[in-house]
Parts: structure tokens; C-alpha cells; sequence
């Protein structure tokens, strides 16, 4: 769902507007990018976003246990110098010449070594309330909580998407209209776009659904005293066929 946007340097769709819709990672980082293309940024969410880092509705998995790789910390640092030092301001496990995790196979504990680089852990909310906290501050990006994109506009040989029908939660009568040159859908596995382009005449695209059969249960615990020192994680993993369960202790900030 966009216009051509190809082949732009910063600011030059100068009096352009780009919708998002969804606030969480996916959403945020899209809203960053544009903001360096487009004069204002909109991006919708159904969530009324969380004053503190928390948890919140639409981010069920934050439950889980989370990391993040290298090259997402790479591309992180690039869009929000500095974002390494806030989050250890804010108390994420920041360790060097450790252990990071310790990895128990069937067979026993591998071998592991101590990682001279620095190594970090914190919790997906506090990344993702630091991240939204950040775009917040730029003036290009404003953000529509408690909202639903219910539809999209379009032209009228329905040949170019040119906006979105957001319905305030809760409120009564019809849904605003929000014009856009971009619409960028990032709203996750729950998107309402096939059906939204089925709206406008076009075929829902092909779906493949993999089920791998996985489940998982988390739950946050306060470190104990007597917790090795050596090591600040563990992956124990399963022993199949007859015992598939595996389990993962992590740190997140504060944890100690």
C-alpha cells in the first residue's frame, strides 16, 4: 500500500504525509525512517500507550522472553545514537567479561566462555517504550492512540491507496477520514489488509500457514543470592522424543 516513494533523499517530499498503523517495533521504526522523507508522520495504534515502561494490551508477547541480535542493535544505534546508554540508565543488565548463557544439552553443559564485549539484557517494554519515547520528541511524528483503522481510501479507479477511516474506540459515529501519500501497514499477524484490499476489488494475497507446534509459558522472578556469578542466563534444551520441553532463564533491568 503506497505511492512511489523510490529513489527520495531526506526531506525532498517536502508537504508529503505517511500513515502507520501500529505502534509497536515494526510500526515505530517505519514511523523513524519516514520521518527523515516526508513532513509528517501519523502513526495509529488501538493501545493508549504506557506512561512507564510496561506492559501493555497489545503486545502480549512482551510476556516472553526476548533478545536482541546484533545487527538489530546495529540498526537501533543508527536510528537512536545513544539509546544503549539510556537503557542503562534505566537499569539493563550491563556486564563485561561474563558468561552471557549457559547452554545445557542432553548430552550436559556445553563449554562456555567468558565475553570480554559488553553484554546487555533488558526486556522488550523498556527497549519499546525508550524507542516510542524518542520518536515522540520529533516534530514530523504524531501518534493516534485508542484508534482503529477500519478501511482504506482510495482513488477512484481504486488503482492507488490514499489514506485510511480511523474510528476512535469507544466513540460514536462515523470514522474520520485521514489522507496520506504512504500507508504503511504494520500492525502484525492480526492486520486487517487482506480483507481492507478485498474491500477495494483486488484478490486477498495467498496465505501459507506454518503451525510448528510451539508453546510457552513465562513468568518474571525476583534473581536469588545465591544465583551463580559466573554465568547471567541458561538454556536447558529439550530431550526428545520422550521430554521436548526446554526452558530458559533470562535477565531483564533490575533484575538483581
Amino acid at each position: 500500500m503506497n505511492t512511489q516513494m523510490t529513489n527520495r533523499t531526506p526531506k525532498s517530499l517536502a508537504g508529503r504525509h505517511a500513515i502507520v498503523i501500529g505502534g509497536s517495533m515494526a510500526g515505530l521504526l517505519a514511523a523513524r525512517v519516514l520521518a527523515d522523507y516526508v513532513d509528517q508522520v501519523t502513526v495509529i495504534d488501538r493501545d493508549t500507550f504506557p506512561e512507564l515502561a510496561a506492559h501493555r494490551a497489545g503486545v502480549p508477547q512482551s510476556h516472553h522472553a526476548h533478545a536482541l541480535l546484533g545487527r538489530g542493535q546495529m540498526i537501533l544505534m543508527q536510528l537512536f545514537p545513544g539509546l544503549l546508554d539510556d537503557l542503562r540508565a534505566e537499569g539493563a543488565l550491563a556486564v563485561r567479561n561474563a558468561v552471557p548463557i549457559v547452554i545445557v544439552s542432553p548430552a550436559g553443559m556445553l563449554p562456555s566462555q567468558r565475553m570480554p564485549d559488553e553484554f546487555m539484557a533488558f526486556s522488550r517494554f523498556l527497549l519499546e517504550w525508550h524507542v516510542r519515547r524518542r520518536i515522540r520528541a520529533r516534530p514530523e511524528v504524531r501518534f493516534l492512540e485508542n484508534s482503529e483503522v477500519t478501511g482504506l481510501l482510495a482513488t477512484a479507479d481504486r488503482g492507488q491507496v490514499v489514506g485510511v477511516r480511523v474510528q476512535r474506540r469507544g466513540a460514536e459515529g462515523a470514522p474520520e477520514e485521514l489522507w496520506a501519500d504512504l500507508v504503511v501497514d504494520a500492525s502484525g499477524r492480526f492486520s486487517k489488509a487482506p480483507a481492507w484490499l478485498e474491500a477495494l476489488g483486488y484478490a486477498a494475497p495467498p496465505e501459507e500457514t506454518i503451525t510448528s507446534g510451539l508453546g510457552y509459558a513465562s513468568r518474571f522472578y525476583r534473581k536469588p543470592d545465591h544465583f551463580p556469578g559466573e554465568w547471567q542466563g541458561i538454556i536447558i534444551n529439550g530431550r526428545p522424543p520422550h521430554n521436548p520441553r526446554a526452558g530458559l532463564i533470562l535477565p531483564i533491568e533490575n533484575w538483581g
